[in-house]
C-alpha cells in the first residue's frame, strides 16, 4: 500500500528535514501545506515546494491547496507554473473554496501534466468532486471507510447506491465540519478503533451534550455501517 507523509513546516528548511525523514523511511511520497506562519510570497512558495521535490528524492510531492489559516492558497496560474518548472509535483489536494470550481479549471488548465487532483474538506463534496474528474478525497478519519464504500460505488457505476449512502453520513459530516479532530476522535473512540477521545489540538473545539445527542441520532441513521466492530486497540 502506497504511504503518503504529510511534511507541512513552517520553514522551508523544517520541511526540508521532515520530507528527509519521511523518505528515510519509506514514505511513497509526500504532501505539503506551504509555510504557515510566516507567508512567502508566491516565488518564495514556488521556491519552497522546489526543495521539498528535491528533499522527496523522486518520490512524488502533493501540494495542499489550502485557504487560511493553515493555508497560503496558489492561483491556478501558480500551480501551472509551480508543476512546468518541478516535474515533481504529481498531484494537488484542492481545497480552496469553491473546491470544486477550483478543481475543474485546475484540470483544464494542466491536462495530463498531473496525475491527480484530490478534494478534501470532510468528504462533503466527494461525489460532486468525482464527476468533475478528481482522482480521490482526503476526508477526516472518522468514517473514512464509508467514503471508501461510496467511492467504490462510483467507480463501479453504481451512482444511485453511492448517493445513498452519501446522503446519510452527510448530517453526520456537516456536524464532523465543525469540530474537527475532536469530533474525528470522539467517532473513532466509539469505534473501538482508539483508546482515548482526548484532543491535543490546544484549539480543538470540545463537543457539548448537544453535540453528542445528535451524534447518537446521527450515527442510528446510518445504520450497521457504523457498527462499532471489534477493536483493533490491543
Amino acid at each position: 500500500m502506497p504511504v503518503i507523509i504529510s511534511t507541512s513546516g513552517v520553514s522551508t528548511q523544517v520541511a526540508v528535514e521532515l520530507t528527509r525523514h519521511a523518505i528515510r523511511h519509506g514514505a511513497s511520497g509526500v504532501m505539503a501545506l506551504p509555510p504557515y506562519v510566516r507567508r512567502p510570497g508566491e516565488a518564495g512558495v514556488l521556491a519552497y515546494y522546489d526543495a521539498v521535490a528535491a528533499a522527496a528524492d523522486g518520490r512524488p510531492v502533493i501540494v495542499q491547496n489550502a485557504e487560511p489559516p493553515m493555508g497560503t492558497p496558489l492561483s491556478i496560474t501558480a500551480l501551472v507554473s509551480l508543476m512546468e518548472r518541478n516535474p515533481a509535483v504529481r498531484y494537488v489536494k484542492e481545497e480552496v473554496i469553491p473546491g470544486g470550481h477550483h478543481m475543474s479549471a485546475l484540470l483544464r488548465a494542466v491536462g495530463d501534466r498531473l496525475l491527480g487532483v484530490f478534494g478534501g474538506s470532510n468528504g462533503l463534496w466527494l461525489l460532486n468532486e468525482l464527476d468533475r474528474g478528481a482522482c480521490g478525497n482526503m476526508p477526516a478519519c472518522g468514517v473514512v471507510d464509508l467514503h471508501v464504500q461510496i467511492y467504490n460505488l462510483y467507480a463501479e457505476g453504481k451512482r444511485v447506491e453511492a448517493e445513498a449512502l452519501s446522503f446519510r453520513i452527510l448530517p453526520l459530516l456537516n456536524l464532523g465540519s465543525q469540530y474537527g479532530v475532536a469530533f474525528a476522535k470522539e467517532l473513532l473512540w466509539r469505534r473501538g478503533v482508539i483508546r482515548t477521545k482526548v484532543a491535543r489540538d490546544p484549539k480543538a473545539s470540545p463537543l457539548d451534550n448537544v453535540d453528542l445527542a445528535e451524534l447518537d441520532r446521527f450515527s442510528k441513521h446510518i445504520g450497521p455501517g457504523l457498527a462499532v466492530g471489534k477493536s483493533c486497540v490491543p
